[in-house]
């Protein structure tokens, strides 16, 4: 996916996949520095089959580009998410926040039982938390998801650590309640 960025690029994207019943098993998600997002994901069925026929593929990415263009209701879309764990949940969700890894962002690591929509959760959580996701890997080894986000405030500086009560609080109840309501912020308001 190659795109201009903007707020909740990546939300939007999950959630259209999760809705199209496509799983997120990895993914990097960058930003250049002219503002163009250069996202590359591993996608599957939910049973972690690969997706090789040319028309659903191409559904997929007319699916997305709907979305991203603003000519397909994503809210619709995304009311149909089914989240039921795609395999034996083998520990809790792990979540945790670091202000040492990287010179410019806070960085979120998260371990968690993977599940349609599990990325759509994280995402939507940040952005709707007014965080931007400068960077991210995005990775799945059997039922567990490995996730690595670096983020920045509103402003592009790193988060506070005054803030990081808040951001895990509602990143577990984003895991523990998948598709809380709420709308996604305007795409103009600011990156990813």
């Amino acid at each position: 996916l190659c795109c201009p960025d903007m707020r909740g690029l990546l939300a939007k994207v999950a959630g259209t996949l999760a809705a199209l019943e496509v799983n997120i098993l990895g993914a990097r998600l960058e930003t250049r520095q002219d503002g163009m997002a250069v996202d590359v994901l591993w996608i599957s069925t939910p049973r972690g089959n690969v997706i090789s026929d040319p028309a659903q593929l191409r559904r997929i990415g007319t699916t997305v580009a709907g979305v991203l263009k603003g000519t397909l209701k994503f809210e619709e879309l995304t009311a149909r998410i089914r989240t039921e764990p795609l395999g034996p949940a083998l520990k809790r969700p792990q979540l945790s926040l670091n202000n040492e890894i990287s010179e410019n962002c806070t960085v979120l690591e998260v371990l968690a039982p993977d599940r349609l929509g599990l990325v759509y959760s994280i995402a939507r959580c940040l952005t709707s938390l007014g965080l931007n996701i400068a960077f991210a890997k995005i990775a799945t080894e059997k039922t567990m998801a490995f996730d690595v986000f670096y983020l920045t405030d509103s402003e592009g500086g790193k988060l506070p650590q005054d803030r990081w009560e808040t951001v895990l609080s509602n990143l577990g109840q984003a895991l523990e309640f998948p598709l809380a309501a709420s709308p996604l912020p305007s795409a103009s308001a600011a990156r990813r």
